[in-house]
């Protein structure tokens, strides 16, 4: 079967071989896929859209360990965390271990990484500090908010973390306009992933066709891999195939709508269970796949969405 995949949403789930039978029961896992179906629905759609759910979900539980009484309730029920707070820690932890395992660097290069940056005279409770670290390995920075003349210092100390840990992907995250002297905490989460397909692109397949986005044709440069067993799936209204990493690890999910300009119908239908059900029913099958060259960036204020989540 051929097929031409020409305009793609990708949505950045773990859908991995070995690793999903481990975690697919996790605690961790379920509520972070749940969140991240509820935040991409209130993403603005009209633009290119990148984002990490679980870098999200990870900076958020944390947060969650220093909350109490309402405040603590309306970040778990928007997190999904049905479990107790403690189980839901001990979950995590296995999830982020298992992530961050030590892997060879020909194949797959993964790293997770979370911080504290805590204004150094402020009394934060024990017990948050030591679950951020026994649970999230997270690094304590003490910093100094207070001071304007601090606050520059403190911003570009934490944009050169960002960038070590994403290997310089990401620059100057904190914005000179974000920081005042009322912050006393600030949680920094960084994922780094480099990644070869276990399938190759032939370099000397590459040529030019029409990528068609929401609302224009674009002429782009399509990468053809010929062949392939992918894991494979189609129905009236969507196409969805798995393109592996090497060493099988991990995977990249990418859904077709049926019709070119049938998109939006794809965001409205996409809810887990769907998900679910579209992977489940895939099957291997020989798959001549062309993608086209890309390179995304997003940005967007978590908390203006979060302050209208219902």
């Amino acid at each position: 079967m051929k097929i031409l995949l020409c305009l793609i949403i990708l949505i950045l789930l773990m859908n991995t071989v070995t690793i999903l039978s481990q975690i697919k029961d996790n605690a961790a896992v379920i509520s972070s896929n749940k969140f991240a179906i509820d935040l991409f629905k209130k993403l603005e759609k009209n633009k290119n859209l990148f984002f990490s759910p679980l870098s999200i979900s990870t900076a958020l539980t944390i947060a969650v360990n220093g909350a109490q009484h309402k405040t603590l309730q309306s970040m778990q029920n928007t997190l999904k965390i049905e479990s107790n707070l403690k189980f839901y820690n001990i979950e995590f932890k296995n999830l982020l271990t298992l992530l961050n395992k030590d892997r060879k660097k020909d194949s797959i290069q993964l790293s997770l990484a979370n911080s504290l940056w805590v204004q150094h005279d402020y009394k934060f409770k024990k017990s948050f500090i030591k679950i951020s670290n026994e649970y999230y390995n997270s690094e304590l920075n003490p910093t100094n908010f207070k001071l304007p003349e601090e606050l520059e210092k403190s911003r570009i100390k934490i944009n050169n973390w960002i960038e070590e840990k994403t290997n310089d992907k990401i620059k100057g995250l904190i914005k000179p306009d974000i920081l005042d002297t009322s912050v006393r905490l600030i949680i920094t989460n960084a994922i780094y992933f480099k990644g070869r397909w276990l399938y190759q692109f032939d370099l000397g397949h590459t040529n030019e066709q029409t990528f068609y986005s929401t609302h224009k044709k674009i002429e782009s440069d399509f990468m053809k891999s010929t062949e392939a067993y992918l894991n494979y799936y189609e129905d009236s209204e969507i196409k969805i195939l798995e393109l592996p990493y090497l060493g099988e690890e991990f995977s990249m999910i990418i859904i077709l709508p049926d019709e070119k300009d049938g998109i939006n119908n794809l965001e409205s239908d996409f809810v887990l269970e769907n998900y679910i059900e579209w992977t489940k029913n895939q099957k291997q099958e020989i798959v001549d796949v062309s993608i086209p060259k890309f390179k995304l960036e997003s940005e967007f204020k978590l908390s203006e969405i979060l302050d209208k989540w219902e």
